[in-house]
């Protein structure tokens, strides 16, 4: 062969491996079912076509859920009553009596007025006394109604009375996790697990006073109660405020049960534990605390001395429980100076009028 034939040859293989192989040998890098599967795939939108999609999930609350949500936005935006903390409470008692005729009439509203007018026939807690409370108003009239429930020992106490003390040192915390326990029992049995004065209290026997002895310490615990958070200042007022507490504990009509006033005597309860720890720095002793800056001690003394010369003996177990009692009353400054300046019995009682 000569030389050029074999370039001539050469030159052939390779213009044939350009071209993808050379004639004769299979193209091991073809896959021959290619053709059958672009087919196939080409094919299948058409095969599939007649097939549903399927539906999305439909995400919707029922309506009840619905509806007592913008009771709920509502209430909280427009009554008093309802605030964050408590919109749980007006949630479950819309929800209690909601039913779908009740739901489209409150879907179908379109102002919170009508939202709230359409709800309130079967959701007590929108009647309109309560709607205009205030949050701590609703939940310590909740709690009145419980303790009066639940508690024998406030058998004979005045619900409206203990809610509108209960009031005075409200806060929207406190009426929040109040209002989130509609169930009197769990409620109370939570105060109970947390204080256990209440819990005495509570399941103490209504009407029952403790006897002297127990009552006299008791009043000694408290003044050596006030000793302790206030120091000097009220130094003149201990002996009188001990005989206050004596006093009232075994006669007064809301004396405290036998059974409160044992767990207050008891060791276990210090000057520092929740039932004790506010004792002088708050009402009825923050007077007394700061020394009673308002009067000076010696014109405390001086009207009740002419109180005691006109017989109030019989209602105040000494002249200093006298003195701490009037650390008590409104106007003090003006009823004292009353006091001392009364020349006899008749303008002396008449200082006293209108407390």
């Amino acid at each position: 062969m000569s030389r050029a034939t074999v370039v001539a040859v050469l030159l052939l293989a390779v213009a044939a491996c350009s071209e993808g192989g050379s004639a004769g040998a299979p193209d091991v890098t073809a896959d021959p079912g290619a053709d059958a599967a672009e087919g196939a795939g080409d094919a299948a939108p058409e095969q599939m076509a007649d097939v549903p999609a399927e539906a999305p999930p439909d995400w919707t609350l029922p309506p009840c859920y619905r509806a007592c949500d913008r009771v709920v936005a509502c209430g909280v935006g427009t009554c008093e009553a309802y605030d964050w903390s408590s919109a749980g409470v007006l949630f479950e008692a819309c929800f209690g009596g909601c039913d779908e005729a009740r739901a489209a009439g409150v879907l179908g509203a379109t102002a919170c007025g009508d939202v709230l007018d359409a709800a309130r026939p079967w959701t007590p807690a929108l009647a309109a006394d309560a709607c205009a409370a205030s949050p701590c108003s609703l939940a310590c009239r909740h709690l009145a109604d419980c303790i009066a429930s639940e508690c024998p020992g406030h058998a004979d106490t005045d619900p409206a009375a203990y809610a509108a003390g209960c009031e005075t040192g409200c806060i929207p915390a406190d009426a929040g996790w109040i209002l989130s326990m509609p169930d009197c029992a769990a409620l109370v049995g939570v105060i109970e697990q947390n204080d256990p004065v209440f819990a005495a209290e509570c399941r103490g026997t209504s009407g029952t006073c403790p006897d002297a002895a127990a009552c006299a310490a008791y009043g000694g615990k408290i003044a050596g109660c006030v000793s302790e958070h206030c120091g000097e200042p009220a130094a003149p007022f201990l002996a009188g405020i001990g005989q206050v507490i004596a006093h009232f504990c075994v006669h007064d009509k809301d004396c405290p049960s036998p059974e409160a006033v044992a767990v207050l005597n008891s060791p276990e309860q210090t000057c520092s534990s929740q039932a004790l720890a506010g004792v002088g720095p708050a009402p009825p002793f923050d007077r007394a605390c700061k020394g009673s800056p308002d009067v000076p001690f010696a014109d405390l003394a001086a009207a009740c001395a002419r109180l005691f010369a006109c017989g109030a003996g019989q209602y105040l177990p000494s002249e200093d429980a006298c003195v701490v009692f009037l650390t008590f009353v409104a106007d003090a400054p003006l009823r004292v100076a009353c006091l001392v300046a009364a020349a006899d019995c008749g303008p002396a009682w008449a200082c006293l009028e209108g407390m």
